[in-house]
């Protein structure tokens, strides 16, 4: 599931919250049952689909700067929960990461068009410079 509010401060100043959230239960959870983190659309600063997790949640905070109706600049940090008990690990897995980054989306004729640069920190490692990821995509609308 998902939640995502929006709070405009001023004129062009926006500030986006969200949270995901997801859970498989069961005697028995496969590798091919757990939820897939991590990327663009979920855990930003993580390679795409890198983390595997029974149960997750995601909290995002985002401010937007608006310089066009679909077009701004951004920061954000995004903060999640994880754990994993598929059968695959030996115990309960879980951690904390999170995320921080800016980046900036702007309208094309093919869609908005998004491009991020961030920093992630897994199991209570500090932030490496060295290790950003670069994600970009695109969406359209019908």
């Amino acid at each position: 599931g998902a939640a995502v509010g929006y709070i405009n401060l001023v004129k062009n100043h926006v500030v986006k919250l969200s949270s995901q959230f997801g859970s498989v239960f069961g005697n028995t959870i496969y590798k091919n049952e757990l939820f897939r983190i991590g990327g663009l659309r979920t855990l930003r600063g993580f390679d795409e689909e890198s983390i595997l997790a029974s149960i997750y949640s995601i909290f995002t905070l985002e401010y937007r700067f608006l310089f066009e109706e679909n077009s701004y600049l951004f920061f954000f940090s995004d903060a999640a929960y994880y754990e994993n008990r598929g059968i695959s690990f030996s115990g309960d897995r879980y951690d904390a990461p999170y995320s921080i980054g800016t980046g900036i989306s702007f309208q094309t004729k093919a869609g908005i068009f998004s491009i991020n640069y961030a920093l992630g920190s897994q199991y209570g490692n500090a932030i490496d410079l060295r290790r950003g990821k670069v994600h970009f995509g695109i969406v359209s609308h019908f």
